[in-house]
């Protein structure tokens, strides 16, 4: 009897155990993205230090592929966003929560969430509990070094100011007023439309602050810059009307012609931000320092500050 009855604990052990290891976590099975387009925006030496200075292989980082459709008055955009994400936590999670930090420090919120979903047949929900977080519910839990793709649709708006705000003097005026409180004032224009300029930062979804195990989805101050700080790369396609210029972060391709739109597709590795600008009214100037080709962007009427 003893006998019979520590073979059936045994085996219900067994059975435990095997219980535990079935539970269904998000599988390492989703190949990473190509990387060597994107390393091309690294000088060639840089390629192989930058990684290792950064102690992380090339591949574990985000991956940020935008889509960007900006409006004809530059005033507007429509964005579909997929973010390749690699969990290096450790441990498994149960979410992913991304930021719009140009949300943060705007009196109201310039770009909101239309849909959500995960992709390669894993099932999610998304939801925007505030201005600035986008939490991403997983059905089952991320396992540690398991990959996820996520797909977001955003649309927003530009804030019109006026162009005395985009001074030197104005800008330093605006920073001054921030010192009190320890809350900024204002967003410096990070999404904004003026003189014919867009101008675009901090306006796409990326991952979250995580410390101590916890999404950060508020911040204790609004004061100096706020963003994630960590590394990432940046893909996008910036479809604009035709004549007007992009300038961005990172290397463009040749800008393609479709219908009555121009297409430029900027790729950024190992960023921390990704910005932007659109205008018509944008020129340069080139010049080779040390070997390397350096491009000054200026408005018409300013060569000066572009020389």
């Amino acid at each position: 009897i003893r006998l019979a009855l520590w073979s059936t604990c045994r085996l219900m052990r067994s059975f435990a155990a095997i219980l535990v290891l079935l539970v269904p976590t998000l599988a390492r099975a989703q190949s990473p993205y190509d990387v060597a387009p994107l390393l091309e925006s690294l000088r060639p030496e840089e390629r192989t230090r930058v990684p290792g200075q950064a102690h992380v292989t090339a591949t574990e980082l985000p991956l940020y592929a935008l889509t960007i459709e900006l409006a004809d008055d530059l005033r507007t955009f429509e964005l579909d966003e997929t973010v390749w994400f690699t969990n290096r936590t450790g441990h498994a999670l149960s979410s992913v929560v991304f930021r719009v930090y140009v949300n943060a420090v705007s009196p109201e919120p310039l770009v909101e969430l239309v849909e959500g979903e995960c992709l390669d047949n894993v099932s999610c929900s998304t939801s925007m509990p505030s201005a600035s977080a986008i939490v991403v519910q997983a059905s089952r839990p991320i396992a540690d070094a398991s990959r996820l793709r996520i797909r977001l649709r955003m649309r927003g708006r530009l804030q019109a100011i006026d162009p005395s705000r985009t001074t030197l003097m104005g800008q330093s005026l605006e920073s001054l007023s921030s010192l009190s409180g320890g809350h900024g004032t204002g967003d410096y224009g990070l999404l904004a439309y003026s003189d014919r300029v867009a101008s675009m930062a901090a306006f796409f979804p990326v991952l979250a602050r995580l410390r101590a195990g916890r999404w950060e989805q508020a911040d204790a101050s609004t004061m100096g810059d706020l963003g994630s700080d960590a590394l990432g790369h940046v893909s996008a396609r910036v479809r604009v009307p035709d004549g007007v210029r992009v300038v961005a972060t990172g290397i463009e391709d040749a800008p393609r012609v479709i219908g009555n739109r121009t297409e430029v597709f900027v790729r950024a590795g190992f960023v921390r931000d990704f910005a932007l600008a659109a205008s018509t009214r944008f020129s340069h100037r080139d010049r080779t320092v040390g070997g390397v080709n350096v491009r000054s962007w200026f408005v018409d009427g300013h060569e000066a500050s572009g020389a």
